[in-house]
């Protein structure tokens, strides 16, 4: 049981290390949740403003700041998901000898009867899932 608690402890360590690219990958999925919006508000904008006053102008500068906002998305979603890959490759290499030790000793201590990657397998999982769309859930 002490064990197991020494375990959890140590991936609760492991992931407060992580903190700050979570906080970071949170303020940029805010961002792009607003940036979003975009299109919707362009359409209002058209409607509302163009369409009754039938201005050229207004129409093209408002399609060049959707245009630049649309780039900013882009370049938000690309600077979150950059974050959140360097999180899983911190995450990996401070759990990754760990886990090789805890496999190779019970590998060891088994007699090799039992030999499993799994806790490999395991880590492989926990880097897909951060870096994949499944953490964005909770942003």
């Amino acid at each position: 049981m002490t064990n197991q608690r020494n375990d959890k402890s140590e991936l609760l360590l492991t992931l407060k290390a992580c903190k700050q690219y979570f906080v970071f990958a949170g303020v940029f999925s805010a961002a792009i949740n607003l940036l979003m919006l975009t299109p919707i508000v362009y359409m209002l904008t058209v409607y509302d403003r163009v369409v009754s006053s039938g201005s050229l102008s207004t129409l093209s500068m408002l399609t060049i700041l959707m245009v630049f906002l649309l780039m900013a998305s882009g370049g938000l979603e690309w600077v979150r998901a950059t974050t959140l890959i360097s999180a899983s490759n911190r995450l990996e290499l401070l759990l990754r000898k760990r886990v090789s030790d805890a496999t190779f000793r019970h590998t060891l201590l088994t007699g090799g009867a039992s030999a499993s990657s799994q806790p490999l397998n395991d880590l492989t999982a926990l880097r897909q899932f951060l870096t994949g769309h499944g953490v964005f859930a909770f942003f």
